[in-house]
């Protein structure tokens, strides 16, 4: 008996020893997501108000809360990216850069996938030259 209650005290402080690396939405940061209007990509800023978290855990929660809310808010592209304030809730804000090149993901809606913004920035070049090749075809009709 001894054995059973000292093994599920370790699982519980181990269990509390993993998640405290966590970040907790409400708590640590707060979700600012805004809509655009027709044609334009929603934003979503996920603003860190306690402490500054790693590069690599700002980037996971983006990517997580991007894939969340496209597969809530259908046709719409949203673009995504992590914020900081040591000042607390109120800001100012300064954005967080995922690595030397990179500070924002994007949901691309057509594909379903969440993709880098210069993936993204490429993708809406591709369907633009391809809305004009469709209208020069149509136009030689």
């Amino acid at each position: 008996m001894k054995k059973v209650f000292l093994s599920i005290i370790v699982l519980i402080l181990s269990f509390s020893v993993v998640s405290f690396g966590d970040y907790v939405s409400g708590t640590d940061y707060v979700i600012d997501y805004k809509r655009k209007s027709e044609g334009m990509a929603d934003t979503l800023h996920i603003n860190f108000i306690t402490t500054r978290p790693p590069a690599a855990t700002a980037e996971r929660l983006v990517m997580n809360h991007l894939a969340e809310y496209g597969k809530r808010v259908r046709g719409k592209n949203i673009i995504g990216s992590a914020w900081f304030s040591a000042n607390g809730a109120d800001g100012p804000f300064s954005k967080i850069k995922f690595n030397d090149t990179m500070a924002s993901y994007a949901w691309i809606s057509a594909t379903g996938r969440v993709v880098t913004f210069s993936a993204y920035i490429a993708h809406l070049k591709k369907v633009k030259d391809n809305k004009r090749i469709a209208a020069r075809a149509k136009s030689q009709k």
